[in-house]
């Protein structure tokens, strides 16, 4: 039940909110997995959980900003007992819940019942670390590869769409084709690729298989031949590298700009309208990640002088540890010209 007083927003708060779409809401710290490279200590909810009211005025004060969209990660999302609570508090305030982001091993017949019961059908983004034992490795659990393949199997009976996410190591980086063709096999509908984040637990349990930036460049590269071979079987990004549209020729690549120190203010200066478009209209909500630049809970990354939006991610080049920008460099996109 929603507290009292609730209401859906008035189309006026959409109108005036010019700038957040949608909204990235960490709805726990807990998860049932133990994944090497947890940037938030879940398995062991070191970050704890957030109280039902609260979540429930969250959920309220989501609605009275104007965010028309949101999805839902944690940690694992799925472990919150109250968790359709949630999603029908969301849905009261007509807010559409775009994806879930889970592990799989929550997602079953029940789930999907409840899902389509409410008339919505949101994507499960659902990781996926590769073929050969690598994904069971990497999520500490036994299985879980299996698991996250017949999550694919399911939803893609019961029509919700799907995505993957990769995690690359030295260990898993020869099996990229592999576990592409294997994930198509199994209905994902799009991968994103990226090397391991050197968080503290990865340095902790990822046993020296970090890859450099130029290791990973070459596995990408190295792969985009055999991703046409093989009729691009998905869409796929190859973090902020290469993207490619399913089943065509289509592709986009990023041009290397400036760093935002070293560019001009006067080629960065947007007007209102303009900052809604690069910044994709999006905002991440957590209490448990914390943006060192901005000093906020609450990222409002299109007025970041240290981020840049394209399609469909974010590129911050904040250094998470040290609270200042990366000597990275920005990166606008240009495509083979097919892309809509």
């Amino acid at each position: 039940m929603l507290p009292s007083g609730s209401r859906s927003p008035p189309a006026s708060d959409a109108a005036q909110n010019r700038f957040v779409r949608t909204a990235h809401w960490s709805i726990t710290g807990k998860c049932n997995y133990r994944c090497r490279h947890c940037y938030m200590s879940a398995p062991d909810a070191k970050l704890g959980e957030i109280d039902h009211d609260t979540m429930m005025d969250l959920a309220r004060q989501i609605a009275d900003c104007g965010i028309l969209e949101v999805s839902l990660t944690g940690g694992e999302p799925l472990v919150r007992r109250d968790f359709m609570e949630l999603v029908d508090a969301l849905l009261s305030y007509r807010i559409r819940i775009a994806q879930i982001y889970t592990n799989g091993k929550l997602v079953d017949e029940k789930l999907l019942d409840q899902l389509e019961e409410r008339g919505i059908r949101p994507e499960f983004n659902m990781s996926y670390d590769g073929t050969q034992g690598w994904h069971d490795w990497m999520r500490g659990v036994p299985g879980a590869g299996d698991a996250v393949l017949a999550a694919f199997d399911l939803c893609h009976e019961r029509g919700f769409p799907t995505g993957a996410e990769m995690c690359l190591h030295q260990g898993n980086k020869h099996l990229l084709r592999e576990s592409v063709s294997t994930l198509a096999a199994h209905h994902c509908e799009s991968l994103k690729v990226n090397p391991v984040a050197d968080t503290d637990t990865w340095e902790r349990l990822g046993e020296d298989r970090s890859l450099t930036l130029e290791e990973t460049f070459e596995v990408y590269l190295d792969y985009i031949p055999c991703f046409y071979e093989d009729g691009a079987p998905l869409g796929l990004h190859l973090g902020g590298f290469f993207m490619g549209r399913p089943g065509s020729g289509d592709w986009t690549i990023p041009n290397i700009g400036k760093h935002p120190e070293e560019r001009d203010p006067a080629e960065t200066e947007l007007d209102e309208s303009e900052l809604a478009a690069v910044s994709g209209g999006s905002v991440i909500v957590s209490p448990l990640f914390k943006c060192n630049y901005q000093q906020d809970n609450t990222l409002c990354c299109a007025s970041c002088a240290y981020s840049r939006f394209s399609y469909p991610n974010l590129y911050c080049f904040l250094d998470k540890n040290e609270g200042g920008p990366k000597p990275a460099e920005v990166m606008p996109l240009q495509s083979n010209g097919n892309l809509q």
